[in-house]
């Protein structure tokens, strides 16, 4: 492939700056910039040399830093690599990164690096995508389960299925060419095994959704009604004022977020507006988004005041509600820390008293929502998976589940062939198995940054 370099660190001041080429062709073009002792091919990979860097048409000396070389295919991408540091800063990488680009090389796309060492065997489609989820990671958690991916964990569970469907095809086969020999048991065997790998894909979707909350972060949703304290709740949560708190119900008409970090889990927590009856057209949609975004979020607190232990409203309101929820009473201040008497349909909800105010209470508030966030969302099961990676899984569990059913409909068993012929090509398109359109692969790349 032609050879591309790219500024593989961040824009802006730094002590260095790293710079990567790769490509047929990249000792000769990097022999133009940097001026070793020795022609580049004689020295030994990955092994690390002082050289001082030129301008190719001046012979203008730009910069100096190290640079070392891969031989392909034992590379990042497969392919003769050479990389670089030079001085950190806005202008001095620029200029290296132009003087290789006189000298021959093209500026990388984004993401061209990784594209390139899975076009060349290097990655699977997944383990490349875990390339980028470590660097999108925001904890130390998300990071885990990020290097998880990349080093094959999600791709050996996706096998794993390939491997069971694809014997079940034979199976199959052999019963449609050998029908008058397939009995009963045969069927049931297939059905069984069938069952088992819509469990296992059952699992494999339930593990992308919790692993995803480590990467993209979980939604908790402040509910309440007007002036129980849910603004300034969501203020002591944050450790910062970011809600406007006033004694005027409805002060808080539209949705709030902002992300904090609970025990290694991104959280989106989001300040909603007061759940009431109101005819105040603004405030009435705030509401029903109020709700909305309650029934949405992965986990919602209900706040309500301990000096009012009147919960008709909120009896109302939890009667349609089952999402994951934690009732929160607020104002243990103005009632000497002592809990009003929780009503019966409550007591379903862990309870917690607390005192947005002054604090009391609010530590415990966080580390009861990063247990009941983890016991949501298991970081020991989980994986990280992309939204076009769960996309596809939800598609290939679909055909999955049809074959099944059909084959519980006594269908013949050439239809059920057909819905796992199309789950395992789906599932083969997950990994990267097979072809696939430059389109395609450019979507799936162009999320990355350029140098990566």
């Amino acid at each position: 492939m032609k050879p591309i370099v790219a500024i593989s660190t961040p824009p802006g001041i730094g002590a260095i700056a790293l710079i990567r080429l790769s490509g047929e062709g990249v000792f000769s073009i990097a022999q133009k910039v940097i001026l070793a002792k020795k022609p580049l091919t004689a020295y030994r990979p990955r092994t690390v040399h002082y050289a001082k860097f030129i301008d190719p048409e001046t012979k203008e000396e730009i910069d100096d830093g190290l640079f070392w070389t891969f031989r392909a295919p034992s590379s990042y991408t497969g392919e003769d690599m050479v990389e670089l540091t030079c001085h950190g800063g806005r202008i001095v990488s620029k200029l290296v990164l132009e003087a290789f680009i006189k000298a021959g090389a093209s500026l990388a796309e984004p993401g061209e690096f990784t594209k390139r060492a899975f076009l060349n065997g290097k990655l699977d489609l997944v383990r490349a995508r875990g390339v980028l989820d470590i660097i999108e990671a925001k904890t130390r958690k998300g990071v885990h389960l990020a290097r998880r991916k990349l080093d094959g964990l999600v791709s050996k569970k996706l096998e794993r299925i390939e491997d069971r469907l694809l014997e079940i095809l034979k199976n199959i086969e052999a019963s449609i060419n050998f029908a008058e020999d397939v009995d009963e048991i045969e069927i049931h065997q297939i059905k069984r095994e069938l069952e088992e790998v819509l469990e296992e894909m059952d699992r494999f979707i339930e593990d992308g959704k919790a692993g995803r909350a480590y990467l993209f972060g979980a939604k908790v949703a402040i509910i309440g009604r007007p002036n129980v304290g849910k603004s300034t709740l969501f203020n002591a949560l944050l450790g910062k004022e970011r809600a406007i708190v006033t004694e005027i119900p409805g002060t808080t008409r539209d949705v709030i977020s902002e992300e904090i970090i609970l025990d290694g889990l991104p959280v989106k927590l989001l300040d909603t507006a007061g759940l009431r009856e109101t005819s105040d057209v603004v405030e009435k949609i705030g509401v029903e988004f109020a709700k909305k975004t309650a029934e949405e979020a992965d986990l919602a607190i209900l706040v309500v005041d301990a000096t009012q232990p009147d919960f008709d409203d909120e009896e109302q309101f939890l009667k349609d509600f089952d999402q994951p929820m934690i009732i929160v009473v607020n104002k243990i201040d103005l009632t000497d820390n002592r809990l009003p008497e929780i009503p019966d349909f409550m007591k379903k909800f862990v309870v917690i008293g607390v005192s947005a105010k002054d604090g009391t209470g609010v530590a415990e508030l966080r580390q009861l929502l990063a247990d009941e966030l983890h016991t949501i969302f298991n970081p020991e099961t989980g994986i990280i998976l992309s939204d076009i990676e769960l996309s596809k899984a939800l598609m290939l569990r679909i055909e999955i589940a049809e074959g099944l059913d059909r084959l519980n409909q006594g269908l013949p068993i050439d239809i059920v062939s057909d819905h796992l012929m199309r789950a395992t090509a789906k599932l083969r398109e997950m990994l990267g198995h097979g072809e696939l359109s430059d389109e395609i692969l450019n979507r799936i790349f162009a999320d990355f940054c350029i140098g990566k």
